[in-house]
């Protein structure tokens, strides 16, 4: 539980894991522009969201979807 309330100290990370809390997989670029960051900066704050099991990643070709891991989540942003 700590290293998870690490990865959310974040204010970017935070701000991806609200807009994942709907539930909708975006993408790494989705992600950038919603909290403001640069591209490789969102894929470091992404890797860091995975390393502690927040969230996940879809393949779908050549793309790559991030999504919310599971409801806990969600309702650990709405306290």
């Amino acid at each position: 539980m700590a290293k998870m309330a690490a990865a959310m100290a974040s204010p970017a990370r935070l701000k991806m894991l609200e807009f994942l809390a709907d539930g909708v997989a975006r993408s790494a670029t989705d992600l950038a522009i919603l909290a403001d960051v640069q591209a490789n900066t969102a894929t470091t704050h992404l890797q860091v969201l995975m390393k502690v099991d927040l969230i996940k990643v879809k393949k779908q070709g050549r793309y790559r979807f991030f999504q919310i891991r599971d409801e806990v989540v969600g309702d650990m942003l709405e306290v």
